[in-house]
């Protein structure tokens, strides 16, 4: 009897072990398990998930970026930055979002491997910081990232983050967690919406192999990104240069074109058969 009590209460634990794992200080110096951006799409998790406290919400100024206030152009990579002051402790973390009205991935996050300070989530298509990156110096955070601009017509979007401050007790009490979001809208310009105004023409569309850009400009920069709003390739290329497409599975993406100067010209659905 005794030993089928013992057994009982070694499934209890074992249960509960699962059901509620013990929060770790050290587990995540190398970045976010994922899905705590504060998110719609994250279901609103945060850093508090896996540190006790109460997030402080909504911080002005934590996410900036080079993105223009007319809005963002599709296809076109901007650089984002996180900063903020911290409580002067030396160890800081978080996670970062991109997504949709709908709560899904918009976009494409890119980490700063030069800096070695963030990585990439790939399951989440997050952005998180390094175990090289956790630290900063005097009272002041910051991190640097890039993102590529979804597909036409994807709208608003909202960028989400959560933000660890780490007391550096080797626990997961006494610990701050502050949040930030910022919307960025679509450009809506007369150059994405009109091909007739540019004398720029994507043949041929269809296509199975190759396709080529006919324009009054002799040499472009192009941005090929998918269906799901995931960049695929980017290129310089000459006036009529036919560009390789043979290895892409067949669908349909979305080529935007800009002057070597960086101003947007156009952007047009390519079908690959």
């Amino acid at each position: 009897m005794k030993a089928i009590k013992t057994i009982f209460f070694l499934l209890g634990v074992l249960a509960l072990s699962i059901f509620y794992p013990p929060k770790s200080g050290h587990a995540n110096s190398s970045g976010s398990p994922g899905g705590r951006s504060n998110s719609v799409g994250d279901n609103g998790f945060n850093c508090t998930q896996c540190h006790n406290g109460t997030a402080t919400v909504d911080q002005s100024g934590y996410i900036t970026s080079d993105i223009p206030g007319s809005g963002y152009i599709p296809g076109t990579t901007y650089n984002i930055t996180l900063s903020g002051t911290g409580s002067g402790t030396g160890k800081a973390g978080f996670e970062f979002s991109a997504e949709n009205s709908a709560g899904a991935t918009a976009g494409t996050l890119i980490a700063n491997t030069s800096s070695g300070r963030n990585r990439f989530l790939s399951t989440q298509g997050h952005i998180t910081h390094t175990s090289q990156g956790n630290t900063y110096s005097g009272s002041d955070f910051s991190w640097t990232f890039q993102w590529t601009a979804p597909t036409q017509g994807t709208g608003d979007v909202t960028f989400s983050t959560s933000v660890l401050l780490a007391n550096n007790n080797g626990g997961t009490s006494g610990d701050q967690v502050r949040t930030a979001s910022l919307l960025v809208s679509e450009a809506q310009t007369s150059s994405i919406a009109t091909n007739a105004a540019t004398k720029l023409t994507i043949y041929p569309n269809p296509t199975t192999n190759y396709f080529s850009i006919s324009s009054d400009e002799k040499l472009m920069d192009i941005t090929v990104i998918d269906s799901k709003g995931q960049f695929v390739f980017s290129q310089r290329v000459n006036n009529a240069t036919p560009i390789n497409i043979t290895d892409l599975p067949k669908g349909f993406y979305f080529v935007s074109i800009a002057k070597t100067s960086g101003q947007h010209i156009y952007s047009e659905k390519l079908i690959k058969l």
